[in-house]
């Protein structure tokens, strides 16, 4: 097994003034996660993060800065649920990363994890113990 893959990740949420400094750094990470969005930009994570409305999770290897999630929270029939609204950085997305990242959150009080997903990361997903809900369809009128 690959043993980048086996290190222990430190994950810890951003204030919103260390997200805005650190922004060319989480930009770097979630910026390909954005690619095939089309409902959210770079931009509107940007201008999201700053108000407060979304939370960077930075993720670090060997005290270096390894990846990053951008989540929001949501209260929903007595469920904190952490959703997921991109993720990118290097080797974090495996087993290990997953169940790591579950921990965090549930030391959080967060006990659902919820994202939109293109085809590819979903199969990733799924492989990794995550659960379709939904299939999101669209037209242009």
């Amino acid at each position: 097994m690959n043993s980048i893959v086996t290190q222990k990740l430190t994950m810890t949420i951003m204030t919103k003034e260390q997200a805005i400094e650190s922004w060319e750094a989480i930009y770097k990470h979630i910026e390909h996660a954005l690619d095939f969005s089309p409902d959210i930009t770079i931009d509107d994570v940007k201008v999201a993060v700053a108000k407060g409305l979304y939370q960077v999770v930075a993720v670090e290897r060997d005290n270096t800065l390894a990846g990053v999630v951008v989540l929001k929270f949501q209260e929903v029939k007595g469920n904190k649920i952490a959703w997921v609204l991109a993720i990118g950085g290097r080797w974090i997305c495996h087993a290990t990363s997953i169940a790591q990242f579950k921990e965090f959150l549930k030391g959080l009080g967060v006990n659902k994890l919820q994202g939109i997903a293109r085809p590819s990361v979903a199969r990733l997903w799924t492989k990794l113990g995550v659960t379709p809900l939904y299939t999101v369809m669209e037209t242009n009128l």
